[in-house]
């Protein structure tokens, strides 16, 4: 009786194995099927690991090829953990230092250095099988590679700061926002203008102006529309994503006509550099234009005033040239006669005293109208400075005899000193 119930418990012993490695094999077929790498990793009563295995599917998503280049060893896949995700599994792998809960549940997300030196991120999940005592057997696991899930992540939280980035600009600005998505191959699969960006041309809902592309293309104005539409297809096209949208344009208004505005914008893109979103703002500037237009006549007015005022002051240095030249010859004769007056020796010396005025008087304003002649000279750009000697007791003998006679009529004292000697003249009416 005794050896009849050994051979059945035996023979279920034997089936049982039997399920567990057809079950096995069925995960790893499903994993290999979903791209996925199987594992299994068996463990003693104690909870110590006694031995592993590891899918081929497995192998292959780490980039190794068969067993020898991976062998059946829990270190081959530990050492290849990237050091600052280490401790997300303890530092010796056993049945209770696994959380079967974050296994079955969440599984664990770490980075892994593959064979060509790539890190990648991956996702581990697992059931732990115990027997009808509770003693952990073995964990039956995959693990699916998520770096794509993961770069999304990245650009989803990025995309998200640029929006609230954008929406702070919006709000400051005042202005219209706008945006697309696209596709992975790059196509714009969704267009979407914000309710202020339609009320700034007069539109009002969906009905009125569609989440369209062309319910703001054809609205372009007819010499814009060339060059606008042509910006912004070379910035969605840039995978380098160094262009970015930034033009200025005329659009018809609802109810206003044509005013001006100016959008900027930059896509958000994948690590291939195809574009996800299209973001933008979007700012009436037909003010600002109206302002620079009206600068712009008052600076072609001024520049037209200040040739009028070059021609006048050309025209007055002429004059002047020509004055002063017709105003020196009557006054060379006059002198020259004065001239040949003094040196007549039958004239009184009243008389010279009269004529040496009258001569100082002559070359002082013959010096008048030589400086009208310099100031001509000046402003032609024509005046050549020199140094001369002169005699100052000289030149104020002159000053004297030109301004004595005035003071005189006028019953002034007038009196000028040089090197401690005076000279005065007192008169009285």
């Amino acid at each position: 009786m005794d050896r009849i119930t050994d051979v059945s418990c035996t023979n279920n012993i034997d089936q049982y194995k039997k399920v567990i490695e057809e079950q096995s094999a069925r995960i790893r077929l499903l994993t290999d099927l979903a791209r996925a790498g199987s594992w299994v990793i068996n463990f003693a009563p104690d909870g110590t690991v006694t031995s592993v295995q590891w899918g081929d599917g497995f192998r292959r998503m780490l980039g190794y090829t068969d067993i020898n280049d991976f062998p059946n060893e829990l270190d081959c896949f530990l050492r290849g953990i990237y050091p600052e995700d280490r401790g997300i599994f303890p530092e010796v792998i056993t049945a209770d230092g696994l959380d079967e809960k974050i296994l079955k549940d969440e599984g664990y997300e770490f980075r892994f250095c593959r064979k060509d030196n790539t890190v990648r991120w991956y996702r581990a999940m697992g059931r732990l099988t115990r027997d009808e005592q509770g003693v952990p057997l073995r964990y039956n696991g995959v693990t699916i590679d998520i770096t794509k899930l993961k770069e999304h992540d990245a650009l989803y939280s990025a995309l998200q700061k640029e929006t609230a980035s954008l929406d702070t600009v919006h709000e400051m600005l005042g202005s219209g926002k706008w945006f697309m998505d696209f596709n992975e191959s790059g196509e714009m699969t969704r267009v979407s203008w914000s309710d202020e960006f339609r009320r700034m041309l007069g539109y009002h809902g969906l009905e009125d102006f569609p989440d369209l592309l062309e319910s703001w293309s054809d609205l372009l104005h007819p010499d814009d529309r060339e060059s606008v539409l042509k910006e912004f297809h070379e910035t969605i096209s840039d995978y380098s994503g160094e262009k970015t949208y930034d033009v200025e344009y005329r659009l018809l208004t609802k109810n206003r006509g044509y005013r001006w505005y100016r959008a900027v914008g930059k896509p958000t893109r994948r690590p291939d550099g195809s574009p996800i979103t299209y973001l933008g703002v979007f700012i009436d500037i037909t003010e600002r234009k109206e302002m620079i237009r009206k600068l712009a006549e008052q600076r072609e007015d001024l520049s037209k005033a200040l040739e009028e005022a070059n021609r006048a002051n050309k025209a007055k240095t002429l004059f002047l040239s020509s004055m002063s030249h017709e105003i020196r010859t009557p006054m060379n004769a006059i002198i020259g006669l004065d001239t040949i007056a003094l040196h007549d020796p039958a004239i009184s010396e009243t008389t010279r005293e009269y004529l040496n005025k009258i001569s100082v008087s002559a070359h002082h304003l013959l010096n008048i109208i030589n400086d009208i002649l310099d100031m001509s000279r000046i402003e032609s750009g024509h005046m050549v400075i020199k140094q001369e000697e002169f005699s100052l007791s000289e030149m104020l003998a002159q000053v004297n005899a030109i301004i004595s006679g005035q003071c005189g009529d006028k019953g002034l004292h007038y009196e000028y000193r040089m090197a401690g000697k005076a000279a005065a003249l007192s008169a009285t009416k």
